[in-house]
């Protein structure tokens, strides 16, 4: 390590020098850490361990400024007084190191042939992934952390280290064992590079210790904590009183209770809660002045991961009062993982010009927003202009009503007359068809809930086992879809559940899961998938997951020869065969299963039609999982509400990064500093070229460029066994850049792939740049896209630049479906809907079929008639009498704020207000009073949709809460509030209208009062 400050003089050679043996590797532009790169005077590096790259300004020998910048902007942000500079890695790549790992390697790999990609990689200078399992050859001696601690050191040694650690090892040895006879990666055995228990202990006994322990067992030199276990008091949204468990236990407390949050907009949404359970707090600014307070409820911002509870004080964490939905929560923020369905419906990518649908109205054309004046209230709108210029005001209260008008190109999308039969009419058409759709769907339901199968055991321990050795912690959409797989098992109806996630998103290990639970109850298991290559990926996939367990795993593809096909068939009929991986060569073959109990396929749509009837015929007989990449809407699994078993995984796993997108002129400077930066690093690059004709020569200029590259061509019309070569060596690292056609768009998953160049960019389509993008970026390190065009303006169109801009804009992870999505998703409805039903998604926009769809079922399976007329249930009309918005000042760009507003109308639960209400706190400060009435009418509005109330008008001089014709009220609880509240409430039209009188001034005390007279209010059922 080293230090780098401002007035410093240093020689800059000297200084590049350094950076480079030090495991810098230098560049054209700066991106990640472990870069340099020169321009003239100027230095720019990324050191280890800092939050933005940083850029020197020499002037000869001497260090003129220190500044970090955004390598995004490539702009300044801070000016340093100095930066300490971190080695880029703990192996040293100079001349020498590469020696000594040379020689050391043929030392300890005399066998090995000098053809591992790992030796060439290392051997050219290149931090190779996995270079960590080689550490030892670098170096004479291996030290580890305790060889850096002073002696006075203390170490604190928790509770279960040694099991874990001894668990760990055990774990790492079952890989050794695994992959120990790959000729090409071999590796060194786990001792050399880990410590084991004994070893461990013995660098500890050398300090004084802190021993943490659970149990209460004395021991010498003990001291007890003290304290007591916490009961669960965490809100149970089921019950009448959700907050009943957490206010007994405040309430019976005699000593003082802290409760923490990790922001201030999560701070305020547990005030907000405790307010509601009428537990007064106040705020403390730390833990220290906690400790001085005697008694009371005190809130303060800290990152506790769990409470505490002794004869003193009381601690309480949001997740204590949460649950896990509070981590939950924090998670998907922190990951930015939104649901594409809200995407789609809000109006994220909301241009002027853009069509959107209104329910009552039609199609239109988004204009913008206006705040106007209207009887005394501010109130936000959103003008639509319809045919003849028409305009068409929508209070911010009734966004709902709209939504994004997709299905076709916005170019071809229709605009409706105000006033005019023609949208009714269309309506009237579109419900008639999405009937006969819902009656269809029933009646499969039906069918399928008729229709029995194995009745699969509750989990025990074995699997709890088999989840644990995951490495890696289940999202909240991998976790619930788990759960929901093993309530079809056990059940005895029939399993057929499509399980839908990106690629990477973790499928896999979610099916793996149930294989497991399946073979574990005895019955054998099926995974069907569309090709070779994948199947192998799979075999090797299973095969490392079940590596502990006496399950047996057998491949069947054109990579077994016919007699080994023979052999195998011959034990999955003997049933000494677990889980069989196969391609349509398993359809194809006559294999009679001893027990067969579930048949997992993976992208059903890519087999051929013959294939598919044969898939149909297991189908019947054994319970199925679906898995597919294809997005299918969340709106469709609601509307199918069980009728089709739909689970979407659209979580990212955890440290998933953005893939990084850049639209450049070809330039061959670009390219090959954009492949030699991802060699550099150990990864590998696709390069697209789509046009087969002149592949070869992209192939030889790619050679060109990047000479020292292992180069691989892959092409459609290659004859099948070379390009499952092909495939096959870049998939085990023998080739690191292909030279391919859009053959990879949906092939199998190399993580080690980060970097793809898309040729001639300009002539693909939005949906398919998403999918090409997406091969690449699915492990944790940063992944690049460079989307390349010709260099002459004149070729490209207007529709290629847009399509090219919006790629770039919509590179976040999750709100990439916001637009690039939306072909695919209207595809994914297709599949489950059948495509007959597109006429109606083009007539009245994606987003309205699928509202109507959801209404439509859930009307039919109530026992009711749907209203061809009016297919949508009216909404629900909160007005306080006071202005309710986001003011300018508080959020001052206008398209912020609409998207703000769609996503508060977009809301069902008051959980999910409350989260979004400590956003909004987080993201834009303490909200001003018009916010806090926003928020409080949409709480209203979501209490009057549960007791069947039309409309609540509640002004300072009174009001009326007036309830739908249909509603079936209790009429006891209409009474009992009428009487509790004789001089505010007086019952109208035989009971289908409340006059409110005598409100209070206050606005929030308005609407307090409105909510305690909205949750007397019962329904007969």
């Amino acid at each position: 390590m080293f230090v780098l400050s401002e007035g410093e003089e240093l020689a800059f050679k000297s200084l590049l020098d350094q950076l480079v043996q030090t495991g810098y590797r230098k560049v054209e532009t700066v991106y990640e850490h472990g870069e340099f790169a020169v321009r003239g005077s100027l230095l720019d590096f990324f050191p280890m361990g800092t939050s933005h790259p940083i850029r020197i300004d020499f002037f000869d020998d001497v260090v003129e400024s220190v500044r970090s910048f955004d390598p995004d902007t490539q702009r300044s942000i801070d000016k340093l007084k100095d930066i300490q500079v971190m080695p880029a890695h703990e192996y040293p790549l100079d001349e020498a190191a590469i020696g000594r790992f040379r020689q050391t390697w043929n030392a300890t790999f005399p066998a090995v042939e000098r053809q591992s990609p790992v030796y060439q990689d290392i051997s050219d200078g290149k931090a190779v992934e996995g270079i960590e399992c080689y550490l030892p050859l670098f170096f004479d001696t291996m030290h580890t952390l305790f060889d850096y601690l002073p002696e006075s050191s203390v170490v604190v040694v928790a509770d279960q280290v040694i099991e874990e650690a001894e668990e760990f090892l055990v774990d790492v040895q079952r890989r050794y064992e695994t992959h120990r006879m790959e000729i090409l990666r071999p590796l060194l055995p786990p001792s050399e590079l880990f410590l084991n228990s004994q070893q461990l202990r013995r660098y500890w006994n050398k300090y004084p210790r802190i021993h943490l322990q659970r149990d209460e067992t004395k021991r010498k030199h003990s001291v007890s904590a003290g304290g007591y276990e916490l009961p669960d008091i965490s809100l149970d949204a089921r019950r009448g009183e959700p907050a009943r468990k957490a206010r007994d236990f405040i309430a019976n407390l005699s000593v003082p209770v802290l409760v923490t949050a990790d922001t201030k907009g999560r701070l305020q949404h547990v005030k907000d809660v405790l307010g509601r359970m009428q537990i007064p707090t106040s705020y403390v600014d730390s833990y220290t002045d906690f400790l001085e307070q005697r008694d009371g409820t005190f809130v303060t911002l800290g990152q506790f991961q769990e409470g505490l509870w002794n004869s003193e004080h009381v601690i309480l964490t949001e997740t204590q009062l949460f649950g896990e939905r509070a981590e939950t929560t924090r998670q998907r923020t922190r990951q930015k993982a939104f649901d594409p369905d809200t995407i789609i419906r809000n109006l994220t990518e909301l241009k002027p010009g853009d069509p959107v649908v209104h329910i009552d109205h039609g199609v239109g054309r988004y204009v913008g927003m206006e705040t106007l004046s209207f009887r005394a209230e501010v109130t936000d709108f959103v003008t639509i202009e319809y045919a003849d210029k028409d305009k068409l005001y929508v209070p911010i209260s009734s966004l709902d009503l709209i939504s994004r008008y997709t299905g076709v190109e916005a170019d071809h999308a229709p605009l409706h007359k105000l006033g005019s039969d023609a949208w009714a009419n269309l309506k009237h058409r579109a419900a008639k068809k999405i009937y006969d759709v819902a009656v269809e769907l029933l009646s499969i339901y039906a069918r399928r809930k008729a229709t029995r199968s194995v009745s699969f055991p509750d989990t025990d321990i074995e699997f709890e086992k088999f989840c644990d050795e995951c490495e890696f912690e289940l999202t909240v959409d991998q976790a619930e879809t788990t759960d929901k797989i093993l309530e079809d098992l056990q059940s005895s109806q029939a399993t057929d559940r499509l399980v839908c996630g990106d690629v990477g998103f973790g499928k896999t290990e979610v099916a793996m899961r149930a294989a497991f639970h399946v073979v574990q109850a005895g019955f054998q298991v099926i995974v069907l998938v569309p090709t070779t290559i994948l199947a192998q990926q799979h075999y090797e996939t299973f095969t490392d997951r079940f590596a502990n367990w006496p399950h047996v795993i057998e491949l069947m593809s054109r990579f077994r020869t016919d007699h080994e096909i023979k052999m195998i068939s011959e034990r999955i009929a003997a049933g000494s065969v677990d889980i069989v991986i196969g391609t349509h060569k398993l359809l194809r073959t006559k294999v009679d299963f001893k027990q067969l109990g579930l048949l997992i396929i993976d992208e059903e749509h890519r087999f051929g039609v013959r294939d598919k009837e044969r898939v149909k015929n297991f189908k019947a007989e054994v319970d199925t999982i679906t898995l597919t990449a294809t997005p299918i809407p969340r709106t469709l699994n609601l509307s199918m509400g069980g009728l089709r078993d739909l689970s979407l995984i659209t979580t990212p796993p955890a440290n998933r990064l953005a893939v990084k997108t850049f639209v450049v002129p070809y330039n061959p400077v670009v390219v090959s500093d954009a492949i030699s930066r991802e060699l550099a690093r150990g990864g590998q690059v696709f390069y697209l070229h789509n046009k087969v004709q002149t592949i070869h020569n992209a192939f030889e200029g790619i050679k060109h460029l990047v000479p020292h590259a292992r180069i691989d061509i892959g092409h459609g019309q290659m004859k099948k066994r070379e390009l499952e070569r092909v495939m096959s060596d870049f998939y085990h690292r023998k080739s690191n850049v292909l030279v391919c056609t859009t053959i990879i768009e949906s092939g199998i998953d190399i993580p080690n792939a980060n970097t793809i160049i898309i040729d001639r960019a300009d002539k693909f389509g939005l949906a398919q740049l998403h999918q090409l993008r997406g091969r690449v970026g699915r492990s944790t390190r940063q992944a690049y896209a460079y989307l390349l065009t010709p260099d002459d303006d004149v070729i490209f169109t207007v529709d290629a630049k847009q399509r090219l801009d919006a790629i770039v804009k919509s590179d976040d992870l999750g709100s990439g479906f916001s637009l690039s999505m939306h072909d695919l998703e209207i595809r994914g409805a297709g599949e489950i809907l059948g495509q007959q039903q597109h006429g109606q998604l083009e007539s009245i926009g994606f987003t309205l079929y699928m509202q109507m769809l959801n209404h439509t079922v859930d009307t039919i399976k109530s026992g009711g008639m749907p209203n061809f007329e009016d297919p949508l249930p009216m909404t629900h009309e909160v007005n306080l009498g006071s202005t309710a918005l986001f003011p300018d000042e508080y959020i001052p760009n206008t398209h912020t704020r609409l998207v703000l507003y769609k996503r508060l109308a977009s809301l069902t639960t008051q959980f999910e207000l409350d989260e979004f209400k400590a956003e909004m706190i987080d993201r834009f400060g303490t909200l001003p009073e018009s916010a806090e009435v926003l928020f409080l009418t949409t709480h209203l509005k979501m209490l009057a949709q549960q007791k069947g109330v039309k409309r609540v008008l509640a002004g300072e001089r009174g009001g009326s809460i007036e309830f739908f014709p249909d509603a079936e009220l209790n009429p006891q609880s209409i009474t009992s509030m009428v009487l509790a509240n004789p001089r505010s409430l007086r019952v109208l039209q035989q009971g289908q209208k409340i006059s409110l009188t005598e409100l209070p001034e206050d606005v929030t005390e308005r609407g307090y009062f409105v909510e305690r007279c909205l949750h007397r209010i019962s329904l007969l059922h």
